[in-house]
């Protein structure tokens, strides 16, 4: 049941979509053992807070001028890529964020898709190449991908991007003859403009191959980028 109060949304043991252009101003969202599906292309809220307790919540492209978003106990998922330009991303632009220990950010095999089984490409820059005859290549993204083997490819994927403008998905691995490629890892974006606390975990890493005998390559990681006055924490951020 999700309620709507005055200055609140309040939703417990229940899936809550918005699939359109969504604002909300002015409220605070509570979620407690609850799953939400946050899609819209355009969502933003205005002066809220925003806090994740012991539930699950799916967030896609841009979550903007939130004064304040915790997650403590729960768990924020970053959307598969679908060939919508924001999806397979998270940027939140907050004042305070905090992602207590035991909560997580997640992101695994959510960004550019791997090729399907046979001889078909990873998307993305540095997309694997596929093979009909062995193992696709592997993705590349700060490197090199891996090779596939001697029946596969021979093209490594291609390192691209930027240390200093960290802000693309890792790319899909390339397909093999029994199994498609891994889908590469999101891009995460966090810019408070006064504190990220972060003792909880941070994962934007490539998928595995569907299948470990002639099947695809790996997806390569994503990104995770985190602009704040002030960080402090012990937390862990696991990009591969």
């Amino acid at each position: 049941e999700c309620k709507v109060t005055e200055n609140a949304i309040e939703c417990d043991e229940q899936k809550f979509s918005l699939n359109d252009a969504v604002k909300v101003q002015n409220f605070n969202v509570s979620i407690n053992t609850s799953v939400i599906e946050l899609q819209g292309t355009d969502f933003s809220f205005i002066d809220p807070d925003f806090t994740v307790s012991s539930g699950s919540v799916e967030l896609c492209g841009f979550v903007s001028n939130y004064s304040q978003i915790i997650v403590e106990g729960g768990n924020v998922s970053v959307c598969d890529y679908n060939g919508i330009n924001d999806n397979g991303t998270l940027q939140i632009n907050v004042t305070n964020f905090t992602l207590t220990s035991k909560s997580y950010i997640l992101g695994v095999g959510t960004g550019f898709r791997g090729g399907a089984a046979g001889a078909n490409n990873g998307e993305g820059s540095g997309g694997g190449c596929g093979s009909g005859g062995g193992n696709g290549a592997g993705a590349g993204y700060a490197g090199f991908g891996g090779f596939g083997d001697s029946g596969g490819c021979a093209t490594l994927g291609q390192p691209y991007g930027s240390t200093n403008n960290v802000s693309a998905r890792g790319s899909g691995g390339g397909g093999g003859v029994s199994g498609g490629g891994g889908d590469g890892g999101p891009f995460i974006f966090i810019n408070a403009s006064d504190t990220i606390s972060l003792t909880g975990i941070i994962r934007a890493q490539g998928a595995n191959s569907q299948d470990a005998n002639n099947g695809g390559g790996a997806g390569s990681g994503g990104s995770v980028w985190l602009i704040a006055n002030t960080l402090n924490g012990t937390g862990t951020i696991n990009v591969r």
